[in-house]
């Protein structure tokens, strides 16, 4: 049952950042300065960085993941799913409603076996966390923090 959940929401997840599309990043002024939306982490002790990260609400879903200038993602890539919770705080990696990611290519997708993903601020434009999972296959992905634009 646990798997099906599992594939269940690699299908969605995969289906959603699919239809992502890049919106034009926010211009420096005094009143609105330019942030970097981006995604750093380690992953079995290698450094990882990926810029263009983005969120957004569908449904009852929260997706936090990337896209390159033209709307395709980048490899390796880590995304998040949180479903029924748009809220600041700390979600269980675990399989409770609340997903990890690990792209480490278009046809191969690795999910989380435990972990955390803690939204620290969260605006109508913007939200912030932190992050650090186990996947199923043992990847180790730590230090993990995020700034995602609203898409």
């Amino acid at each position: 049952m646990k798997a099906k959940l599992i594939l269940l929401c690699v299908l969605l997840q995969l289906m959603g950042t699919a239809s992502c599309t890049k919106k034009k990043d926010a211009t420096t002024s005094p009143n609105n300065p330019t942030y970097t939306y981006d995604m750093v982490a380690t992953i079995n002790g290698v450094p990882y960085s990926q810029s263009n990260y983005t969120f957004r609400e569908e449904q009852s879903f929260l997706y936090i993941s990337n896209s390159d200038s033209s709307g395709a993602r980048t490899f390796p890539n880590i995304s998040f799913q949180v479903i029924n919770s748009f809220d600041t705080g700390t979600y269980d990696l675990a399989g409770a409603g609340a997903y990890a990611f690990l792209n480490t290519s278009a046809t191969t997708t690795i999910t989380d076996a435990y972990g955390t993903l803690h939204v620290a601020t969260r605006t109508a434009s913007m939200i912030t966390g932190t992050f650090s999972f186990t996947s199923l296959d043992s990847t180790k992905v730590t230090n993990g923090s995020f700034t995602a634009k609203h898409n």
